[in-house]
């Protein structure tokens, strides 16, 4: 048993250890370390970024809407139906008669595909883009389904061209 003041005795393998070759540390690209609070608060917020922001042509309301479907919380007959039931007295699709989650509202369900397909790897797509198209794209399908649905969802002008 090893106390303090007392010589330590290496093991064999201690010796890969100690006689190791050195790093070179300039070689290491280092960062500049944030320092104020307004850096560190910065630093971490962009850390936690999972989805791209809104592109700047879209207007405030679409925005909103790209951001609820981003975080999955865009309004859906199954969600309201779980937040007011006397508003939504059900959460089945009004068309189909099937549980009208959002996925199910934007891509599952045969009466609001418009003959487009949808695929959920295209709908990650859409979302995650940084792309305006992409960005609006994604906002007037869902726009589309909720007015199909008769949700209330937030109000905008469908722009003329992208």
């Amino acid at each position: 048993m090893w106390t303090v003041g007392t010589p330590v005795t290496l093991g064999p393998s201690s010796f890969f250890i100690i006689h190791r070759p050195a790093v070179n540390f300039q070689s290491i690209n280092y960062y500049p370390h944030p320092t104020s609070y307004n850096e560190l608060t910065k630093h971490f917020y962009l850390a936690r970024r999972q989805y791209p922001p809104p592109h700047r042509k879209l207007s405030r309301p679409q925005a909103l809407t790209l951001r609820l479907l981003q975080v999955g919380a865009y309004p859906n007959p199954a969600l309201l139906h779980k937040i007011h039931p006397e508003i939504q007295p059900t959460n089945t699709c009004c068309l189909c008669a099937d549980i009208a989650n959002l996925e199910h509202m934007l891509w599952r369900c045969p009466a609001l595909r418009c003959g487009e397909v949808i695929t959920p790897s295209k709908w990650e797509a859409a979302i995650t883009s940084s792309g305006l198209e992409q960005q609006l794209w994604a906002v007037q399908r869902a726009r589309d389904a909720a007015e199909r649905l008769s949700l209330s969802v937030p109000t905008w002008e469908r722009p003329a061209t992208c």
